[in-house]
């Protein structure tokens, strides 16, 4: 599901590719229909935050990280 601002960077950002929401963490493992265990994405979505990509607003995830040659290969439909 992408996130507000650039999008998640895994397969969970081709789910909702063009929506620019942000969405609290049971949010996205509904919107990913159970192809993560929870407990997989708390650790994902942990280290992400820890390595500054995310952070939450309002109990919401936003994607905070930017990187040029991730956002070329986005625009350009190809897999990074």
């Amino acid at each position: 599901m992408t996130l507000q601002g650039k999008g998640l960077g895994w397969n969970a950002q081709e789910r909702g590719k063009g929506k620019q929401q942000a969405l609290a963490r049971k949010a996205l493992h509904r919107a990913l229909e159970g192809r993560v265990m929870y407990q997989t994405l708390k650790v994902i979505l942990g280290y992400l935050e820890k390595s500054d990509k995310i952070t939450y607003v309002d109990g919401k995830i936003v994607w905070i990280f930017t990187n040029e040659k991730l956002d070329n290969a986005i625009k350009r439909g190809m897999k990074y």
